[in-house]
């Protein structure tokens, strides 16, 4: 008959005939393999255990025939007398006869374990460990457990309000892990997570993986979810968590239904990575997120039919969400509950129409919520709060971290042709202004304290004279000092490509995306290079600009009728004091200043004060007014 001959260490053989199998009263094989069985239970399978494999031509593997095979038995003996079925290792947990500490084995001693033994669950199922979660304290992984490969976490530590510690995390290898959904559910008492070493590539659900985990401090993860369908309150009820790093990839999730519900003490949630393009529902998202003022959902792509109700509710704090086109798509019921001191951000270029809301006399970007609704502010030009950057530069200029009119860093802004400060559906030389220089009729003022200029006006003034304090539109030296002091590097910010300037003097930046021109009815061909201008006159028709691509930066000229983006800087003599307070009021070629000497509060202190930063005594009058470093509506 046909086998293998298998020489042990020893320099000894044996003969393992190729036998075949049988089963359903028929013999299989015989000549070309046979099967040989172990003493070890598929885990988690009431119908198979695991077998030898032996094929002529092939080498042995380990298969697993269901149990009513017809196969072959090789004992084998441990000493010189005795012998038994060759065993493989196996993987089990066993509890404790106190119900306390689950320990989690991967090897051939299950039967001498004393303990209540347990299989590693599949499918949807729970682990059978679950009756008595409620005692469970401690959980241990074995090192040999280094060795196993499980295909669900689903529940393992769910209901356990007692464990304190897991010992040994480190030896599970989550590598073929399919579930993880109630993983950590209401695992009450855990204060720290570091799941740093986890491999989720291959993950569907992590739904209620981290519910209810109301003491949890810290969570340390880097997860790869591309392959995640559900996150449906996936950390709701994270009390205690102040701050989390959400590096998602969130192409296949369907479901983000109270992701973050009930995370009270959660102070912000960077979005900027989610793909919402499959999300079918997000109800309840952020409800209960009590100390977050901002939620930043400009980056996301809502779609037809997807569920928002009750996004926000409980949010008490809330003041701003940023939003895009695409919130015409939320569900009617999206902001009950929202403050009415919350200002509804869109970006430039969208219609309150194309919102579904309408509104006469609305500013571009601004929607304030007011008992119940949105409700328009009827002002001509926006409040922005703006940071301008200290690059450590030699004449001492900061510059802003944003275009004029975005509000984020790697937004466009608008676009203005030279010498105008209101942006044009289209840049020819028809609709030119010439009133230029000699003619402009705008205003510039604003007062410093700390790092942080408050500009009322998104529509930064040009500037044409380096005496004039506060901010305006850099020049041409001023361009050629920002690339002298700093290192140019094209990156890509937020999907946003651009080039990023770092300071060789403090490693401080700041981020000029490509955001293209406009002229003649052409649309801006951002993406791959942009043009800024400067505030240098070049002569009648043109005007300096510096241009932005591959990287670098080169000293140019465009016609100043073309829409090109500004980049504003703010320009000092000599370092303010903090009790220096600077207006800058500029008609035509002339400019008023002045110092007053006065006690700036802090923008965060509380108190109310008017556009022209006096404080308010007692209970202000209806109108607008800045608290805490933004504009609130009075009524």
């Amino acid at each position: 008959m046909k086998g293998y001959t298998v020489k042990g260490p020893s320099g000894k053989t044996i003969f393992l005939p190729l036998a075949g199998c049988s089963y359903d009263g028929k013999n299989y094989g015989s000549g070309d393999y046979g099967y040989y069985w172990t003493a070890n239970n598929v885990s988690g399978d009431l119908y198979r255990t695991w077998a030898g494999y032996v094929k002529a031509g092939t080498a042995t593997t380990v298969q697993k025939p269901l149990r009513r095979t017809g196969a072959a038995i090789r004992a084998v003996s441990s000493t010189a007398s005795g012998g038994t079925t060759p065993t493989t290792a196996e993987t089990y947990a066993v509890l404790s006869s106190d119900y306390t500490t689950l320990t989690f084995y991967y090897d051939n001693n299950k039967s001498s374990r004393s303990g209540m033994k347990y299989e590693l669950n599949t499918g949807n199922t729970s682990p059978g460990w679950r009756t008595y979660d409620y005692k469970i304290t401690t959980v241990v992984f074995n090192s040999s457990f280094a060795n196993a490969r499980p295909i669900s976490c689903r529940s393992w530590f769910e209901g356990m309000q007692y464990l304190t510690s897991i010992t040994g995390l480190t030896y599970l290898n989550t590598s073929e892990v399919t579930d993880m959904a109630f993983m950590f559910n209401n695992a009450g008492r855990l204060k720290s997570l570091n799941l740093s070493h986890f491999q989720t590539s291959k993950v569907t659900n992590m739904s209620f993986m981290f519910a209810g985990c109301t003491n949890l401090t810290s969570l340390t993860q880097s997860f790869d979810t591309g392959n995640v369908t559900d996150m449906t309150y996936m950390f709701w009820g994270c009390s205690e968590l102040t701050s989390l790093t959400l590096n998602f990839n969130t192409s296949k999730v369907t479901s983000m239904m109270g992701m973050f519900l009930d995370c009270y003490k959660l102070s912000s949630i960077d979005l900027s990575y989610f793909d919402t393009r499959n999300v079918k529902y997000m109800k309840y998202m952020f409800e209960g997120c009590r100390k977050i003022s901002r939620i930043d959902l400009s980056m996301l792509d809502f779609r037809s039919g997807i569920d928002t109700d009750v996004m926000f509710s409980g949010c008490t704090l809330l003041d701003e969400i940023d939003i895009n086109a695409t919130a015409k798509y939320w569900s009617s019921n999206t902001c009950v509950g929202v403050p009415d001191d919350c200002y509804l951000v869109y970006p430039i270029g969208v219609t309150e129409s194309e919102l579904g809301i309408t509104y006469t006399g609305v500013s571009d970007e601004v929607l304030h919520f007011k008992g119940g609704e949105f409700e328009a502010l009827k002002e001509d030009l926006l409040w922005a709060v703006t940071d301008f950057i200290d690059l450590g530069l030699p004449s001492k200029t900061f510059w802003n971290d944003e275009n004029v009119g975005s509000i984020r860093p790697q937004y466009h802004g608008k676009y203005y042709a030279w010498g105008e400060n209101r942006s044009k559906n289209d840049y020819t030389w028809a609709n030119y202004s010439q009133s230029l220089v000699s003619n402009l009729k705008e205003y510039n003022f604003g007062y410093w304290n700390g790092n942080r200029l408050l500009m009322y006006n998104y529509y930064t003034s040009l500037s044409y004279d380096n005496d004039l304090y506060g901010s305006g539109i850099p020049t041409k030296a001023e361009f050629t000092e920002l690339v002298n002091n700093c290192t140019l590097t094209e990156t890509t910010i937020h999907g946003v490509k651009g080039v990023k300037f770092t300071s060789k003097n403090n490693g401080k930046f700041i981020f000029l995306p490509y955001a293209g021109s406009c002229y003649d009815g052409k649309t801006p061909d951002d993406g791959t290079s942009s043009y800024y201008w400067t505030s240098t006159s070049y002569n009648s028709d043109k005007a300096y600009a510096i241009s932005l691509a591959n990287g670098k930066v080169t000293s140019t000229t465009c016609q100043k009728r073309t829409g090109l983006p500004y980049r504003s800087v703010a320009r000092y003599e000599r370092e303010l004091q903090d009790d220096e307070m600077y207006w800058n009021i500029y008609f035509g070629n002339s400019y008023i200043d002045g110092i007053s000497n006065v006690n700036v509060q802090s923008p965060a202190d509380g108190n109310i004060y008017t556009l022209q930063g006096v404080k308010v005594e007692g209970k202000p009058q209806p109108g607008i007014y800045v608290k805490n470093g933004r504009k609130v509506v009075v009524k």
